[in-house]
């Protein structure tokens, strides 16, 4: 599902969504962890409403990095054309 986020996330930017970085990418990060954790749950693998804390920034902490990193490229992208 983050390949689905990042192409989403590069649509809204070429359609002129452009936030700052600080914003754009914990945004995109937040997208990925709701499109991935959503499954999980609704398949009935996990449920993300009984995970402790740790789980929780287990889960969050890479998606973060999903975000920035992906949103910083697609910006450099923009930025480069």
């Amino acid at each position: 599902m983050d390949v689905g986020t990042g192409a989403a996330v590069a649509l809204l930017h070429r359609a002129g969504v452009r936030p700052p970085g600080w914003l754009g990418g914990p945004a995109a990060g937040a997208l990925a962890m709701v499109l991935t954790d959503i499954p999980i749950a609704g398949l009935g693998i996990s449920d993300p409403r009984t995970w402790s804390p740790a789980d929780r920034t287990a889960d969050a902490l890479p998606h973060l990095a999903y975000g920035l990193v992906t949103y910083g490229l697609i910006s450099a992208a923009h930025r480069h054309r």
